[in-house]
């Protein structure tokens, strides 16, 4: 009986023995494992805060440190032509011009107490947490552009050197930095020049907000039916009784009256344009049905190839019986004369009895195959001729030239942007007798007499 509880004995504590020394085994596998854990999440950690080419802090990184500064000026940077630089060199060469690139920007951000980061592809961008003032933000652009041209690149050794140039974009503050940066940039770019400073006034580099702010101006105006036709007109000085009027849109927001060239490119970049262009024509026939008064309107190419609006044109046309009555308005431009729908558009229209004039006519594309074969019955001279026919012997010279065309295509000629009496008497000497512009009315929402 002793014998075997002696044997349990041993045996028990061969076993705790074997299980002492499987768990010293594992719980060393465990501290490897979670050795090799750390090294891993360190890892992903790095690649998560920091670009793996050039080791700089990443976006990631820049947008964890952007939440702790007090006065965030930010410079985003983009490296002029880089695609050049892969094209040519190819892109091995291209990111050793990166790490290049990286290595310099660090050094010029520690120089400069600021922080450097690596965003994308060729854009850089350093974080300066001062307060901001507008001569020091230049002053460290100017630096920086200095210092980076005394640096030179090579392709691989022994080869040619070649410069880096680039364009910033500097923004400050805490709400939608980046974009601003890169708002400035943009504008910076366009501009060709080294670096812009965001500035929220400026109109050009706020174009983005600009379109916003119109699409949402025309959408309400569609909605409150504020698009309004407003009409100039247009004087026959040899026969002031024969009436005629161009129609003009403008967009109507509570005491302000707004010209199309403020909202309509924005209104074609969408669906709204397609809506201006119906309002005008159902408002501007409704207005001249039962009348006898010619009046101008403006269409584009691109209503002409909307099956839609050229559909919703005829049946208008002919519900308020005002083809007798039509002048559309075209611009000759390349697009319109390679169009396979203008010249039918064109004889159907014809074919009711509606008249054409060729807008900005002698405005520098002014093809005479295009004018016969499209035979207008006016010539809209180009504004700008008119406003320089008295102290311009060469605007004066054109203008007579259209004269002589517009007997030749038995058309008559239109002058618009008149506003001067000596305007009125040079081109009645030229042969132009209607007249239309500032001198005579400015536009209005009813029909001057």
């Amino acid at each position: 009986m002793i014998k075997e509880i002696k044997l349990q004995q041993e045996h028990l504590e061969h076993t705790n023995e074997t299980l002492e020394f499987n768990v010293f085994e594992k719980t060393k596998e465990l501290q490897k494992l979670n050795f090799s854990l750390e090294i891993k999440n360190k890892e992903l950690e790095e690649n998560y805060l920091i670009d793996t080419l050039t080791k700089l802090p990443n976006r990631n990184m820049f947008t964890k440190e952007f939440a702790f500064a007090s006065f965030p000026q930010v410079f985003l940077i983009d490296i002029d032509g880089f695609k050049h630089i892969n094209d040519f060199y190819g892109t091995e060469i291209g990111d050793i011009t990166l790490v290049e690139f990286a290595l310099f920007i660090r050094e010029f951000a520690q120089n400069h107490e600021m922080k450097a980061y690596r965003l994308s592809s060729d854009e850089f961008l350093l974080l300066f947490d001062k307060r901001f003032n507008q001569d020091v933000a230049e002053s460290i652009l100017k630096q920086l552009c200095i210092e980076l041209s005394l640096k030179h690149f090579k392709a691989y050794e022994d080869a040619v050197e070649f410069q880096v140039n680039v364009t910033c974009g500097i923004a400050h503050g805490k709400n939608s930095v980046l974009e601003k940066a890169d708002v400035a940039l943009n504008f910076a770019k366009n501009k060709k020049i080294a670096f812009a400073i965001y500035d929220e006034e400026n109109l050009q580099m706020n174009q983005h907000k600009q379109n916003i702010y119109w699409r949402q101006k025309i959408q309400i105006a569609i909605a409150n039916d504020t698009i309004v036709p407003y009409f100039q007109k247009i004087v026959n000085t040899l026969e002031p009784s024969k009436e005629k009027y161009e129609c003009l849109m403008r967009l109507v927001d509570e005491d302000k009256v707004f010209g199309p060239n403020l909202f309509l490119d924005v209104a074609k970049e969408t669906r709204l344009y397609d809506q201006l262009t119906r309002i005008m024509i159902k408002k501007c026939f409704e207005k001249f049905t039962n009348t006898t008064i010619s009046f101008s309107m403006n269409i584009s190419l691109l209503d002409i190839e909307n099956t839609k609006t050229m559909e919703f044109l005829e049946e208008q046309m002919l519900r308020y019986n005002v083809a007798q009555q039509l002048i559309i308005e075209l611009v000759e431009s390349e697009d319109i004369m390679s169009s396979s729908q203008f010249l039918a558009f064109v004889h159907k229209m014809k074919s009711y009895g509606v008249r054409f004039a060729l807008d900005d006519f002698g405005s520098g594309y002014s093809n005479f195959a295009f004018v016969l074969t499209m035979a207008p019955t006016y010539l809209k001279i180009d504004g700008s001729l008119i406003k320089n026919i008295i102290e311009d012997k060469n605007s004066n010279n054109v203008v007579q030239a259209i004269v002589a065309l517009s007997k030749e295509i038995n058309a008559e000629v239109i002058a618009e942007f008149v506003e001067k009496e000596q305007q009125v008497y040079a081109l009645q000497s030229s042969g132009v007798h209607l007249l239309q512009g500032y001198y005579f009315s400015i536009p209005s929402n009813s029909l001057a007499r």
